[in-house]
Order: structure tokens, then C-alpha cells, then sequence
């Protein structure tokens, strides 16, 4: 069962953000992609994919950073990431942040803190939480330009840890860059 929760659950949770859109908010104006296999999916032509991954990580951060202090033993962002495919030769950058919480802490709160926050602060976000395949409380958090961007919170690996995976919008990569390895 413990292989089972390390491998299964983290690729389930990469299924759940790939069958989200991309978006992130404050971001440059946004075009319908005549050519997208997905209608009406937003795409912004002059992101980069650095840039990409400087605003998701930066979500990322603001995210672990509403989850109260009192619960939080300590926050570690990965510095690189990966490219996942969107559509039509898009592309979006993924990655995540771990935050692992206090021995004594009430990992359902953390979960609900995010929730109340995120329905109540606006910002284009849509809000879901629910069980993952496990019976654990995950939340989902995309955004409403239907561009790709996606946060998924859920139960890490050891006790008392939360995952904040992450997808950034979708972006065009520059001819020549190839989108395996690290990014």
C-alpha cells in the first residue's frame, strides 16, 4: 500500500492538472486560439516560458503562504520544473511546492483555509474541493480564462505534508528549444 500511495497518488494528480486549461491572473491580454483542438482555450502569445514559471511559482508561494503560520513546520518550492504539452504545440510549465506542517497540526484546516479564501477573495479562480483516491481532501484551484493554469493542494508523500502542484498558462516555446528535461 505505502508503493502504492508514493507513485499512484502523485500520477493522479498529474491527470487531474492535465485535464484542466491554463491561466494565471494580472497576465498580458489574452487570444482565443483559432487552431486549439480545445475550443475557445485561451492561449497568450508573448508569455515565455520563464516567465510562465516565474508567475505559476509565485502563485505557488502566495498559496502556501495563506495556510496559518501555526500549522506550518517549514515551505520548499522546487527550483525547476517540468514542460507538459497543451494543445496544438503549446506547452506549459509544471512544477510544485511542499509544505510540511506541524506534528500536531489539523491537515483538513489547511485544506479549508485555502477553500474559504479563494471563494471569498475573488481573482478568477474556481474553486474544488473534494476526496482524492485515497479519502484525503485535495483542492483544485483554475482559473477562469480557460488558459491552462491550474493548482492542485493535496496530501504529499510523509505525514503531515501538503503538495501544491502547479501548471503554468499555456505558451508557445521558441523554435529550436526542446521541451524535455529540466526547466
Amino acid at each position: 500500500m505505502e508503493i502504492l500511495a508514493k507513485w499512484v497518488l502523485p500520477l493522479a494528480l498529474v491527470g487531474t492538472l492535465f485535464t484542466t486549461g491554463c491561466t494565471i491572473q494580472g497576465k498580458p491580454e489574452m487570444h482565443s486560439s483559432q487552431d486549439s483542438d480545445k475550443p475557445g482555450q485561451q492561449v497568450n502569445p508573448g508569455l515565455t516560458w520563464q516567465k510562465a514559471k516565474s508567475d505559476t511559482q509565485e502563485t505557488e508561494q502566495q498559496i502556501a503562504d495563506l495556510i496559518p503560520k501555526e500549522l506550518v513546520e517549514s515551505v520548499k518550492q522546487q527550483s525547476v520544473g517540468m514542460l507538459f504539452q497543451c494543445s496544438n504545440g503549446q506547452h506549459q510549465w509544471g512544477g510544485g511546492t511542499i509544505v510540511n506542517l506541524r506534528q500536531d497540526s489539523d491537515f483538513p484546516a489547511a485544506i479549508r483555509t485555502l477553500e474559504k479564501h479563494y471563494q471569498t477573495a475573488g481573482g478568477g479562480y474556481s474553486v474544488k474541493v473534494g476526496d482524492d483516491a485515497f479519502g484525503y481532501l485535495q483542492l483544485t484551484l483554475t482559473t477562469s480564462r480557460d488558459d491552462g493554469e491550474a493548482y492542485l493542494v493535496s496530501t504529499g508523500l510523509e505525514k503531515n505534508q501538503l503538495n501544491i502542484d502547479s501548471r503554468s498558462p499555456c505558451f508557445t516555446l521558441p523554435e529550436g528549444v526542446y521541451p524535455g528535461g529540466d526547466f
